[in-house]
């Protein structure tokens, strides 16, 4: 028996290299696939970087973008209301000054009354002086 047992002894340990040989190669092909993997992980990431990286770009594009529409429009905004107030205030003058116009100035039934009124001293003085 001690024969067999130091054959089967003998014998195992190549079956046992092979077996682990086997594996090896498995772990080796499988870390070989992993390797590609991460490879292509890798380079995917990069352009994922690339792409937030240009997408922050653009947002910080936008927003400044965003600013100087808000001030153009708020400095319109003022803009339009200045001149607003200067057009009320122009209009606001000529209705004044209309006003003043009117108040002094003579209406047509004014105008009418003065005729009539001097036509009366005139025909009056003239029937004074040329007594009939």
């Amino acid at each position: 028996m001690p024969n067999s047992v130091e054959l089967r002894e003998v014998e195992l340990i190549p079956v046992q290299l092979t077996r682990m040989e086997g594996v090896l190669n498995l772990v080796l092909e499988r870390t070989t696939n992993l390797t590609s993997r991460m490879d292509r992980v890798e380079g995917r990431t990069s352009s994922l970087e690339a792409v937030a990286q240009r997408l922050d770009l653009e947002a910080t594009a936008r927003d400044k973008t965003a600013i100087a529409l808000a001030l153009a429009v708020k400095e319109a905004k003022e803009a339009i209301e200045a001149t607003g107030r200067a057009e009320a205030g122009k209009a606001e003058k000529a209705d004044r000054e209309r006003t003043d116009k009117e108040a002094l100035g003579w209406s047509p039934i004014t105008k009418l009354f003065a005729v009539l009124a001097a036509v009366l001293i005139v025909v009056n003085l003239y029937q004074a002086l040329n007594p009939v």
